[in-house]
């Protein structure tokens, strides 16, 4: 009976950005509201503080602003690291893989739902992708 081991890294650091405005979320909305005055409440955390200003302005410029940055599935790092040991037995091979995967976090930004003659919208206080989620990792294992 002879085991055998393997290992393999599988490191990978994307060479691109997904930057813009691929999402388009409020591409066919800037002309409806021409001339029109919007205004999106104040935000507010949990407990009812204040955290953003109430803005007021031109319903196009509210609906374009911040809306060109990161994108929601932007990744900046990504990695893998996998092993697998294989015992073979008389009756069967068992094989043990744990595998370990690092990703960092996706963007977000700071936004807030308001109204435009009963249309919802978004507004992003912040520019889009501006925060960054945690990194975060999972660690997996299989036998076979």
């Amino acid at each position: 009976m002879s085991a055998r081991f393997s290992f393999a890294t599988r490191p990978a650091q994307p060479l691109s950005r997904a930057d813009g405005n691929h999402e388009s979320i409020f591409s066919s909305q800037l002309f409806d509201y021409n001339g029109t005055t919007c205004t999106v409440p104040a935000g507010t955390d949990s407990e009812g503080n204040v955290i953003a200003p109430e803005v007021s302005g031109n319903c196009p410029d509210i609906l374009a602003h911040n809306r060109s940055g990161l994108l929601s599935y932007d990744v900046t790092s990504l990695g893998k690291l996998y092993a697998a040991y294989t015992m073979p037995f008389s009756w069967v091979n068992l094989t043990a893989a744990p595998s370990f995967t690092f990703s960092s976090g996706l963007p977000y930004q700071a936004q807030q739902v308001f109204n435009i003659n009963g249309d919802a919208d978004v507004y992003y206080y912040t520019r889009k992708g501006s925060s960054r989620l945690p990194n975060w990792y999972t660690v997996n294992f299989a036998l076979q």
